[in-house]
């Protein structure tokens, strides 16, 4: 959709949460082109303002006269608001009801942490608080969020063969447990099996499961990593656009290319597993 398009277009809302996380800014100027509006929120208000303010930018530095202009009405559509995970019930509730004149009609979900399960061994006792903080935010933090989020899309009308969606950045790191990152292995596994469940529970939406895998990003600072397997996030657009165009969504490896390699690592005999270096 062209930008002109995106501005005269209008698909509802989507919800982000972790707005400012590297692999949802192209999602979000994705998402902004193809004529939806968006309520980022972040931990802090100055950091939604502080995405908001480079979505518009780009439009700006485009130097279109078609792109500035539509820059301006654009900022329009484009609401921020703090959420701090983990955040209570009723601070959740509070954010559905603020977005019911807006037609919500999809949520993005980016937030989490990352941490090596090696380093966290290292520090003792702190370490296993990490651990379970770890769990808190990449997990039970989002449960409110998607719970009360799918029983509100579940009530919206949108067009036709186009169905409310709940887009979640799991990882690949939830198919197997490795000894470098376990911990955070399991919260992935945890939300991915979550995703599973609500796809077959309410039909009528439609529930997509992103699991990139090694994508350039502060998570891989100081880490060194075969370059081979390090993906642009911009990567990530296409597993999204692939995702709405089902109905029921599913789960959608970035790049595709690591389905085939996750999938002989979900196949191998764990006797075999154990002796890897991972």
């Amino acid at each position: 959709m062209t930008v002109t398009a995106a501005v005269t277009a209008d698909k509802g809302t989507v919800l982000v949460v972790g707005a400012n996380a590297a692999l949802a800014y192209p999602c979000l100027k994705f998402l902004l082109h193809e004529g939806y509006s968006l309520h980022l929120t972040c931990r802090t208000l100055s950091k939604a303002l502080a995405v908001k303010a480079r979505l518009l930018t780009g439009l700006q530095r485009a130097g279109n006269a078609a792109h500035k202009a539509a820059s301006a009405v654009l900022e329009e559509r484009i609401f921020v608001s703090a959420l701090t995970l983990p955040a209570s019930l009723e601070q959740v509730k509070a954010l559905f009801a603020s977005l019911q004149q807006r037609r919500l009609c999809g949520i993005l979900i980016a937030a989490g942490m990352y941490a090596q399960t090696d380093a966290l061994l290292s520090e003792g006792e702190p370490g296993i608080m990490h651990e379970l903080q770890l769990l808190a935010v990449n997990f039970n933090a989002l449960i409110p969020v998607i719970a009360l989020g799918a029983r509100e899309l579940s009530a919206v009308k949108t067009e036709r063969g186009r169905r409310p969606f709940i887009a979640v950045i799991s990882s690949v790191a939830g198919v197997r447990g490795r000894a470098s990152n376990y911990a955070y292995g399991a919260s992935k596994a945890a939300l991915s099996t979550y995703l599973s469940g609500l796809r077959q529970s309410r039909p009528e939406l439609c529930v997509i499961d992103l699991r990139p895998g090694l994508i350039h990003s502060p998570m891989l600072q100081g880490r060194e990593l075969p370059r081979i397997l390090i993906s642009k996030p911009e990567c990530m657009v296409k597993a999204l656009k692939k995702g709405l165009k089902h109905p029921r969504g599913g789960v959608f490896y970035v790049p595709g290319w690591w389905r085939l390699i996750m999938g002989v690592a979900a196949l191998l005999p764990e006797r075999l597993y154990q002796r890897l270096k991972l």
